[in-house]
């Protein structure tokens, strides 16, 4: 039997997360920074403009990317928080069932969402790309996030997402088998709660 509260955090959960693949996919392949320079670039004759200098072009397409990202990163936030619920929520009723495993994904969820908040605040402080060292200082009442902790922290983004990702697979994999062999209708039990 699932609970009500769980059965909702969970599909909420599958909903974000299928939203944060789509957008990051987007974001990245099909509204990537090219995709918007070059059809910046075909549309200057078009338009009557004359070409810019190429890192004009990349602040115009990193500002048009905005809009994607900032959707990726409130879907960042109700997935986390979904995920939080489900977590405390668990801790709340004692369930030993794959505590492990549990407490794996909300680690995972946790370092993913704390490593992307730098990355969504490069959006409102200035990026100083000669530094290198791990920090966020301020100098003259202006904000700085240093080039090395906005790459530090796209990788360990990418990667725990990856790990998610797999994880999720594995998931998967082990609902059908458990569908297919000695829990039939743990779908179901997801979805309607199970008999009492």
């Amino acid at each position: 039997m699932y609970p009500l509260i769980t059965r909702i955090t969970h599909w909420l959960i599958v909903i974000a997360f299928m939203s944060l693949i789509f957008t990051a996919v987007m974001n990245e392949f099909w509204y990537s920074k090219e995709q918007i320079i070059e059809s910046l670039r075909f549309s200057y004759p078009m338009l009557g403009l004359e070409d810019l200098y190429p890192d004009e072009e990349l602040f115009i397409a990193r500002i048009e990317r905005r809009f994607g990202w900032l959707w990726h990163f409130w879907i960042g936030i109700f997935f986390f928080i979904n995920f939080l619920i489900m977590f405390l929520y668990s801790l709340y009723i004692k369930r030993k069932k794959n505590r492990e495993l549990r407490n794996y994904l909300f680690i995972l969820a946790l370092i993913m969402f704390s490593s992307g908040l730098p990355l969504f605040f490069r959006s409102f402080i200035t990026t100083d790309f000669a530094a290198q060292d791990l920090f966020l200082y301020t100098k003259d009442g202006i904000w700085y996030i240093s080039q090395g902790l906005i790459d530090l922290t796209r990788s360990i983004h990418k990667y725990t997402s990856y790990l998610f990702v797999v994880s999720v697979i594995l998931h998967i994999i082990n609902i059908i088998y458990k569908e297919n062999t000695y829990n039939k209708g743990i779908v179901s039990k997801m979805i309607n709660g199970g008999k009492k």
